[in-house]
């Protein structure tokens, strides 16, 4: 056992052991994966990726988001700009296949 140096527990020395971290390799690190998601598919959507995915009007998207059938969040702006609305893709797919 290696030791570090001394340590004094109530007058005595006791040696400690030497800990050593080792590296752990990139291949072996943990990393969040949803395999819902691919590289090509981003979180969330602007209101013009929706329109052009599902190919329709930026206008018919702001009008589902407003009547509710259209799942979407405000991402706010500083100093009280209006701010923009975020689609998740499957909200996007829920809404369009959802009357199928």
């Amino acid at each position: 056992m290696q030791t570090l140096g001394p340590l004094s527990e109530g007058g005595e020395t006791v040696p400690r052991p030497l800990v050593v971290q080792e590296a752990i390799p990139p291949s072996q690190l943990e990393f969040p994966f949803d395999p819902r998601t691919t590289a090509g598919d981003p979180a969330f959507l602007t209101i013009a990726e929706a329109a052009a995915r599902v190919r329709c009007c930026e206008r018919t998207i702001r009008r589902a988001i407003d009547t509710g059938a259209l799942r979407a969040g405000v991402v706010r702006r500083e100093r009280g700009g209006r701010g923009a609305y975020r689609i998740r893709p499957a909200d996007l797919d829920a809404w369009l296949f959802g009357d199928a």
